[in-house]
């Protein structure tokens, strides 16, 4: 099975996000780019470029939320923890999980360093009762 490795982003020109595949090209006054792909009524294929935000480049999971959304990195998710639930922001990379592990891939960071060191970050574990309500990225844009 091929896995498709799909992107999001908000596009600079309209500020809706777009989906499709990542490209960065050097030379234009922003690099980072999502192309998407279509079909006309006539079956010609059509081709799109949108400039992005860089700070909105998200990365696809492969995973879907309780409700069946998609999850991107920059997604913000609320979980049950807690009394009316604990929100978190799904990111990419290498993490130091409670016990001092050190693991590299999808996880939740916390909004404080307390929840970081008791909870456990990895994605997969709050997939079941988890969705998503928001990007990381819109918090900080008027």
């Amino acid at each position: 099975m091929i896995e498709k490795v799909l992107f999001s982003g908000k596009d600079i020109n309209t500020g809706k996000l777009v989906y499709g595949y990542y490209v960065n090209k050097s030379g234009l006054p922003s690099n980072h780019i999502i192309k998407t792909y279509s079909c006309d009524s006539n079956g010609e294929i059509i081709e799109e470029d949108y400039l992005i935000y860089e700070d909105s480049l998200s990365r696809y999971t492969g995973r879907k939320d309780i409700i069946g959304n998609d999850i991107y990195e920059n997604d913000i998710l609320i979980t049950d923890y807690g009394i009316g639930g604990t929100y978190a922001t799904v990111k990419y990379g290498e993490y130091t999980e409670k016990g001092g592990n050190n693991n590299l891939g999808f996880y939740v960071e916390f909004p404080t360093e307390f929840l970081n060191t008791i909870l456990r970050r990895d994605l997969l574990f709050w997939l079941t009762n988890s969705k998503v309500v928001g990007k990381a990225y819109d918090k900080n844009k008027g």
